[in-house]
């Protein structure tokens, strides 16, 4: 039976992807009813999320965030099998990228990698159709992902987001890649995709500091080798222009990496992603267990400046 897994999954993302989008619209509706009615899915961590992170909204505010949010979720859970099925042109009334003129001028200052930093906010799924804007202004595309533990599932997510062009690096083999194409002798400049926000294991936590209202722990390895390999640093502001239109906003978080103070990255980054998710509440991952971990619970990390009142109040409550 396992052998005929990865082909069911296959068939059954080639017929969601095939729908029109009118019933892709009525099937979005449709499973997030049935997700935040009946289900109930991680209904009390998203309502506890939001509640975390804006305490200056009323509940009705933060109940009309949370439904929403779920909508954007099955969105983006069914056009991460439409994307593959779209043309070029199709995909190019989708998805959009602003200010391109900033990595192109990284590329004529000699850079050959360049990281780009994103959350999981808008449709991040559409935008492993970047390649096919940035391939024809002479970019390669590669997104760092984390292997699933189900091989069929791995497999499928890896077709579906190279379908457009871009190459999966496992997290693991991060630095070895970087540094095997920093020394190569190719002539075209990669954009290194990570998505940054997810919450890290215990013994991965590096850095803390305050993100919507909470003590935050974040990942550090992409900031590790930027600055150790002095490669220039991109945020991409996701902004959801219409139901199903997105732009990624470029913008610097260093030209030289190499030159900042440790975590300096980390807090640009954590400033940017706050104040994307503050213009649209709904579209970031609530449904993601992100405080688990509180960074004063964890040994051999760095704590921001910024977190001290806010660790002191905890304690005296």
């Amino acid at each position: 039976m396992k052998s005929y897994l990865y082909t069911i999954l296959s068939i059954a993302c080639f017929l969601l992807g095939s729908l029109p989008r009118w019933l892709l619209k009525i099937k979005a509706h449709l499973f997030a009813y049935i997700l935040y009615r009946w289900i109930g899915y991680r209904r009390t961590l998203v309502e506890e999320n939001l509640r975390k992170a804006f305490p200056e909204l009323s509940d009705t505010e933060r109940k009309k965030i949370g439904k929403h949010y779920y909508l954007h979720l099955t969105d983006t859970l069914l056009w991460s099998f439409k994307i593959p099925r779209l043309s070029e042109r199709k995909l190019k009334q989708h998805v959009a990228l602003a200010n391109v003129e900033l990595i192109e001028k990284l590329r004529q200052e000699g850079h050959k990698t360049i990281i780009l930093t994103m959350g999981h906010i808008g449709n991040w799924e559409v935008f492993t159709g970047v390649p096919y804007i940035i391939q024809e202004k002479g970019f390669s595309n590669a997104n760092i992902y984390k292997q699933l533990s189900n091989p069929y599932f791995d497999r499928l997510m890896i077709a579906l987001r190279q379908k457009h062009g871009a190459t999966c690096i496992e997290m693991r083999q991060t630095a070895k890649v970087l540094f095997e194409r920093e020394a190569s002798a190719s002539k075209d400049t990669a954009i290194v995709a990570f998505l940054a926000d997810q919450c890290p294991f215990a013994e991965a936590a590096r850095y803390g500091t305050l993100f919507l209202n909470q003590p935050t722990t974040f990942i550090v390895g992409w900031e590790t080798l930027a600055r150790k390999m002095n490669l220039p640093v991109v945020y991409m502001d996701i902004v959801s222009d219409s139901r199903f239109h997105w732009t990624g906003h470029l913008r610097l978080l260093s030209a030289h990496p190499a030159q900042e103070k440790p975590f300096a990255l980390v807090e640009r980054y954590a400033h940017l992603l706050e104040e994307n998710i503050r213009r649209q509440p709904y579209a970031w991952l609530w449904s993601h267990n992100r405080w688990r971990i509180r960074p004063q619970d964890v040994s051999r990390i760095t704590l921001s400046p910024t977190l001290a009142p806010h660790l002191i109040q905890d304690e005296t409550i």
